[in-house]
């Protein structure tokens, strides 16, 4: 039960990170083993989960930004407002592509 007890249940939350569900948190009996992996498999999900919201709210601003835009409200902007709203949106672009650079993915080799 100490062992077949943790394996089950990495494996649901396995299972769930594969089906994009990242909010599982592993919890082990005082006397199970695979502690350790326990620990870093919720770490893993934690950090992964923080730097999808990151990506989500900056994603967001531009979103909405761009929502707001037209071709009449932008030939309507002045120069100086026009430049701000680029500018929001590149550095909100630069946060997204910091983000995702600091993985190595799979496809990347």
């Amino acid at each position: 039960h100490r062992i077949a007890g943790p394996l089950f249940r990495f494996e649901k939350a396995l299972n769930n990170m594969i089906n994009g569900n990242l909010s599982d948190t592993i919890y082990l009996r005082t006397k199970d083993e695979g502690k350790d992996l326990a620990i870093k498999i919720n770490e893993f999900n934690e950090k992964l989960s923080g730097k999808i919201q990151q990506i989500d709210k900056h994603s967001t601003i531009i979103s909405d930004l761009l929502s707001h835009q037209n071709l009449e409200t932008i030939s309507n902007m002045d120069k100086e407002e026009l430049a701000h709203t680029i500018d929001v949106i590149r550095r909100n672009n630069q946060t997204i592509k910091e983000v995702t650079s600091s993985f190595t993915l799979a496809n990347d080799k």
